[in-house]
């Protein structure tokens, strides 16, 4: 997690700012670059699933929300 939040802080898209209460503790910040990139993303990642579903019906989009929401929940739970 160093690894990744140290090379996201080096490309400019977070910084740290010590927390006041505990400083021990960094919070961490999207930097306008990084809110950019990360807004870019979403917009990506709403495109993409409307992509997969195109020309499902809606009984077929709820049928596929309620197995994924079941393999969500299979992987969850501990095997028995």
């Amino acid at each position: 997690m160093a690894r990744l939040v140290g090379s996201l802080r080096e490309r400019g898209l977070l910084h740290g700012q010590v927390d006041e209460q505990d400083r021990r503790n960094l919070r961490l910040y999207l930097t306008p670059q990084g809110q950019q990139l990360a807004d870019t993303l979403h917009t990506y990642k709403q495109q993409l699933a409307r992509q997969a579903i195109q020309g499902f019906t809606a009984a077929e989009e709820n049928q596929l929300a309620a197995l994924l929401t079941r393999l969500v929940k299979n992987l969850e739970e501990p095997e028995s």
